[in-house]
């Protein structure tokens, strides 16, 4: 498999894939806190009461959504994710097509030997912080200067720990910009990347 990974992000245009709208969902949808856990306990069918116009967009993080032929490109790709089909009531009716959607598997991608790092540090211990998380506890990155991929992954779409947010492959990318889908925007894992989340703060 090609070792070429991308940070999938959400790329709004303002149009049919918003900035922000605010969402009420019918049953509520259990907590959880999706940087430690998946979610658990979801109901059979949602509805969702979206305070918008227009939507079109395939991939939506902040709101948990995505289209059906992302969906689609999932299960092609043999994706572990929490798929929930939804029905979205806009301000103007029905939008069909969409899904509750959360990439359920999670993968420490990090080459630690070959990458270049420094991990987070409890200020009450003095020892590297740890991430409590429902299958156990990983290490902080406070920085990684280089990052190198572990050669062993082969997953297309996953939550990866060090990054904390939803990581994709090149066969993954290629195949949504091919179909042209909306939403989303890919960072690339490369030599030039660098991973310092606290550093503008």
């Amino acid at each position: 498999m090609n070792n070429d990974f991308y940070i999938l992000k959400y790329a709004p245009d303002g149009a049919g894939a918003p900035f922000f709208f605010e969402t009420d969902w019918l049953p509520e949808l259990p907590e959880f806190h999706y940087p430690t856990e998946n979610p658990k306990g979801l109901n059979h069918q949602y509805t969702v009461k979206a305070k918008i116009d227009f939507l079109d967009a395939d991939y939506l993080p902040d709101q948990f959504l995505a289209s059906q032929r992302f969906i689609e490109l999932c299960h092609e790709l043999s994706v572990d994710a929490i798929c929930k089909k939804v029905k979205i009531v806009g301000l103007r009716g029905d939008m069909r097509g969409y899904y509750f959607f959360a990439p359920s598997e999670r993968i420490s991608l990090l080459d630690k030997d070959n990458s270049q790092f420094s991990l987070e540090v409890d200020k009450h211990t003095g020892r590297p912080a740890v991430s409590s998380e429902e299958d156990g506890e990983f290490p902080v990155y406070e920085v990684i200067d280089l990052f190198r991929v572990a050669p062993e992954v082969s997953s297309h779409l996953f939550f990866c720990r060090e990054l904390r947010d939803v990581v994709c492959s090149e066969v993954f990318k290629r195949k949504f910009v091919q179909a042209g889908m909306t939403g989303g925007s890919f960072e690339a894992i490369d030599d030039a990347f660098r991973y310092a989340p606290w550093e503008d703060f």
